[in-house]
Order: C-alpha cells, then structure tokens, then sequence
C-alpha cells in the first residue's frame, strides 16, 4: 500500500471520528438540556408544595388561634358566671 492511499485512509477514518464526535456532542448537549428542564420543572413543583404547605399551616394556625379565643372567651364568661353565683347568690360552686 502506497504511503498516499494511507494517508486517505487516514483522513478518512479521522473525518469518520470527527463525525462521530459532533453526533455524540449533540446528543449529549440534547440530554444536558433535557436534564436541566427536568430539573426545572420537578423545582417549580417542589416549590408550589412547599407554597401549598405554608398555605395550609397558615389556615391551620389561624383556626388553632380562633378556637383558642373561644375557649378564652367561654372560660372567661363562665368564670364570671361562677363568680356571681358565689357573692350575688351565695351559691358555693367551687
């Protein structure tokens, strides 16, 4: 084989390479960008659940909160209520 039909192979076999290499460039830049809008996507949910959540424990808080000013209020108005019967009637209710 002549040293010229070796450098043709060469140069062939080396465009063959360098095709290869841009194909597997692409496709890995392809799976790069497909990761990332993964990646995107699964934070954007993770987010509204956390948002969720903090709604939730908002609206939560708020009815623990209501329901402990009507127990105040009730114990407070039945505290009062003993107290009457015990100077005004001379009732022992305790």
């Amino acid at each position: 084989m002549s040293l010229k039909q070796r450098m043709q192979e060469v140069s062939d076999s080396l465009a063959s390479i360098e095709q290869e290499l841009a194909a597997l460039k692409s496709e890995t830049n392809d799976n790069f960008g497909r990761v990332g809008t993964d990646l995107d996507n699964t934070e954007q949910v993770l987010n509204a659940k956390v948002d969720d959540l903090g709604d939730r424990l908002r609206l939560g808080m708020n009815k623990l909160q209501a329901a402990v000013g009507k127990f105040l209020y009730v114990d407070k108005r039945i505290t009062v209520h003993f107290i009457f019967l015990e100077i005004e009637l001379g009732f022992d209710v305790g």
